[in-house]
């Protein structure tokens, strides 16, 4: 594993073994290491984590698990947002934390956060989604090859136990006062969800681009309650 303060970036397609993989990794710590973990998703072993704990720095000698990062630090977007976080997570190296990134290609996460992953893994699943049998190739910030990891379908099922495969995970932002009335107002004015996500980009740079097509889908469902919880970081 290495000493705590990495960054660990997984990457690979649906069913590649993703969350599998860094859930394991982040129980290593866990158990061998005694780390608290704090993850966007459930975890038996962990606690969810704060989008506002964590950009005030309030996370030390820990481990973060950040599936679907995009959500947290997209590639495709140039925001104040994302300059915060990339900030935060290579400066959370001298608060003694590690943390391990998922997405589906290499290229979702950040680019400055990706350019300054000490481990960069490829997830591959070798057999089935009913018969998995799950390898990570870990390279280094240089991509020369540290190991080849092979998991099998028992450790795969029982890796499985640990966190609930089927959740959603919703992006995560940094609360900047961003209104229920402001959002309604931009959602009014726009024809089309690249409108809406263009308008409140530019109205709220912390935000993600896949916070606004989520916030975007709420309000057409109606579901104001729901966005007003989003807006306040909930």
């Amino acid at each position: 594993m290495g000493e705590i303060k990495m960054l660990w970036h997984f990457y690979g397609l649906q069913g590649s073994g993703k969350s599998v993989g860094v859930v394991i990794f982040a129980q290593d710590f866990y158990i061998n290491k005694v780390f608290k973990v704090y993850a966007n998703f459930g975890l038996t072993f962990g606690e969810l984590l704060d989008m506002n704990r964590f950009l005030n720095f309030q996370y030390n000698n820990c481990v973060l698990v950040i599936d679907e990062a995009y959500g947290v630090a997209e590639a495709h977007i140039k925001s104040k947002g994302n300059d915060t976080v990339s900030w935060v997570i290579l400066q959370s190296r001298k608060k003694d934390v590690e943390t391990f990134f998922a997405t589906q290609n290499e290229g979702d996460l950040y680019k400055r956060i990706r350019e300054s992953a000490h481990r960069k893994v490829l997830c591959e699943n070798m057999g089935t989604d009913k018969h998995p049998i799950l390898r990570y190739h870990v390279t280094n910030q240089y991509d020369r090859l540290i190991a080849n990891i092979q998991i099998d379908e028992d450790t795969v099922k029982e890796a499985g136990k640990l966190f609930n495969t089927k959740e959603i995970i919703m992006p995560m932002y940094l609360n900047t006062g961003c209104t229920l009335e402001k959002v309604k107002e931009i959602f009014k004015d726009s024809k089309t969800k690249k409108t809406f996500k263009t308008l409140l980009l530019k109205e709220n740079q912390y935000i993600s681009g896949d916070t606004c097509e989520a916030i975007y889908d709420l309000l057409e469902d109606g579901k104001d309650e729901r966005v007003q919880k989003l807006l306040k970081g909930a």
